[in-house]
């Protein structure tokens, strides 16, 4: 229990007490980036919450730990998590052109999700390392150039699709924030009524409207993460090359690749005509 509960106040940073929910759900995509299994994801999340209760029985703590942020973020039981589940095609286009339709239609947030997702499938970075993007950290002469911060607080440079520079665009424009970029300024905000920027969007509510999206696609239930064994699935299908997913995703480990590519790649039917030829059935 122990192991977890430091794993993850490491990839939290913060005190006990300061700890949210949205601190709680990057940690366990965190675990699910790793390739542990929805049920190891569930078990370390239950080991949290343990630790939570236990600080919130003692009487010298009680009134510093008032709720349990693993509650609160409702961690989604085995069964009913299918993270590791890739999209397929038709269904990504099908996701896709419904956002883009809404955002074709004029919704400013629309607009913003739809270069969002963009980010999210023609990159395959982690929910955090594309929704905390700055204006500074992307650079457009000629190619795209982005500045991503990743996994162990390294950063790196990588060229992106102009379709993600164009959606971006035509959503700042909309929003009317394009003048008034500065470096350290989110790309990614959320809106009130008026249509006013209300503070840095979170990958939490990014996910939620992510959610209503694939409903109303017909998808049914989805989880931001995803997206990123979409890409996994993607990029293996078309080059067949395990390395070239490995620098897709980041990995330092190739291990973690295979176990990625194990849970997302359906085996294709290569065989089976053939035998069936062969046994006359």
């Amino acid at each position: 229990k122990g192991g977890a509960v430091a794993d993850f106040f490491k990839h939290a940073g913060v005190q006990p007490q300061n700890v949210t929910p949205q601190h709680v759900d990057d940690w366990l995509d965190e675990l699910r980036s790793r390739g542990l299994s929805t049920a190891t994801v569930y078990a370390r999340a239950s080991m949290l919450s343990s630790f939570y209760r236990w600080l919130m029985s003692d009487d010298a703590l009680r009134h510093v730990i008032v709720h349990n942020p693993v509650t609160l973020a409702r961690p989604e039981a085995p069964k009913a998590y299918k993270g590791a589940q890739a999209l397929s095609d038709d269904e990504v286009m099908q996701l896709m052109g419904l956002v883009k339709s809404e955002a074709d239609a004029g919704k400013l947030t629309a607009k913003r999700d739809y270069a969002l997702l963009l980010f999210y499938i023609l990159t395959g970075h982690r929910r955090q390392e594309v929704i905390r993007l700055q204006w500074g950290d992307i650079k457009r002469n000629g190619a795209l150039t982005v500045h991503f911060l990743v996994k162990g607080g390294d950063y790196k440079t990588e060229e992106v699709s102009l379709l993600c520079w164009d959606a971006l665009i035509d959503y700042l424009t909309a929003a009317g924030r394009l003048d008034d970029m500065t470096p350290t300024t989110p790309l990614w905000t959320g809106h009130d009524r008026g249509g006013q920027a209300s503070g840095a969007l979170s990958s939490h509510s990014f996910s939620k409207n992510l959610k209503r999206y694939a409903r109303d696609a017909g998808i049914g239930k989805i989880h931001l993460h995803q997206l990123r064994h979409t890409v996994a699935r993607m990029v293996g299908d078309d080059t067949g090359d395990i390395s070239a997913v490995q620098r897709v995703l980041g990995h330092k480990n190739q291990k973690t690749t295979r176990v990625y590519l194990e849970r997302v790649t359906v085996k294709k039917d290569n065989h089976s005509e053939s035998i069936a030829r062969r046994l006359g059935l």
